[in-house]
């Protein structure tokens, strides 16, 4: 589904600056390709430790389906903080 742009960058500055030494994880190098609501193009997310880029790319996103795609390489990462994370960052249409 298509992400929340604003809750994308606080998760991701809470996440690099806060929180990943207080769990155990350190990201090395991060890379996506992300679909953000209301954005015809896909954003791209390149980083190292806890600097990272986040940017309107070439890539125009597809009309339906969106896709989005995030890789982090580093030590003591865990799988199932991130899929419950990622969640979180879905754009929900208000109710």
């Amino acid at each position: 589904g298509e992400l929340d742009l604003q809750k994308v960058k606080a998760w991701l500055g809470t996440f690099l600056w806060e929180e990943q030494a207080k769990l155990g994880m350190e990201a090395y190098r991060y890379k996506g390709l992300l679909s953000m609501h209301d954005d015809e193009f896909q954003y791209v997310l390149q980083g190292v430790h806890d600097t990272f880029e986040l940017e309107p790319g070439p890539t125009k996103k597809p009309s339906q389906g969106a896709v989005s795609k995030l890789v982090f390489i580093g030590k003591c990462l865990n799988k199932s903080f991130f899929e419950e994370q990622w969640r979180g960052l879905l754009w929900q249409a208000p109710q």
